[in-house]
C-alpha cells in the first residue's frame, strides 16, 4: 500500500482465520521511519496474541495523522497507523467501519465543533474554534 512515507508492505498471518501477528515493513525510507514502522507490526501483533479484539486495535490506529497524508481511491491515507488500521478493518470486519473522530475521512468535521475541517500545512485545522488534529 503507497503511503506518504513509502510502500508499505503489510504481512498478516492467522490462525483459525483470526489475525495473530503482523509484520510491517516500508520500502524506500530512513531508518527511523522503518524501526516506527516495525514497532507498530510489533505492538498490533502483541495485542493479537494478547486477546484484544481487532476493533479495539482499528479504534486505536484509525486516524492518527502523520506528517506526509496522501489521497488514494479508498480515501485519505494519514499515516502508517492508519494504513495499517485500514488493512485490518477491511479484512477483518468486512469494511464495517470503526467510528474515529473522522466519520467520513474525504469531507472530516472538527469533534469538538462540528464544523468542516480544512486541511493545512498538512494538519486538519478548524477555523471555527481552532482544534487542530495535530495537537
Amino acid at each position: 500500500m503507497s503511503t506518504g512515507l513509502g510502500d508499505l508492505y503489510l504481512t498478516v498471518n492467522e490462525v483459525d482465520n483470526r489475525p495473530f501477528e503482523v509484520f510491517a515493513t516500508i520500502g524506500r525510507s530512513g531508518r527511523s521511519i522503518t524501526a516506527k514502522t516495525e514497532a507498530i507490526g510489533r505492538l498490533v501483533s502483541l495485542a493479537l496474541r494478547s486477546g484484544i479484539e481487532v476493533r479495539d486495535i482499528v479504534t486505536q490506529l484509525k486516524g492518527i495523522g502523520g506528517e506526509h497524508p496522501i489521497f488514494q481511491k479508498k480515501g485519505l491515507l494519514l499515516s502508517i497507523p492508519d494504513a495499517v488500521a485500514w488493512v485490518l478493518e477491511n479484512r477483518y470486519l468486512d469494511g464495517e467501519g470503526v467510528k474515529t473522530d473522522f466519520q467520513d475521512l474525504d469531507r472530516p468535521h472538527c469533534p469538538e465543533c462540528g464544523e468542516k475541517l480544512i486541511f493545512q500545512e498538512g494538519c486538519f485545522v478548524c477555523q471555527a474554534c481552532g482544534y487542530t488534529k495535530c495537537g
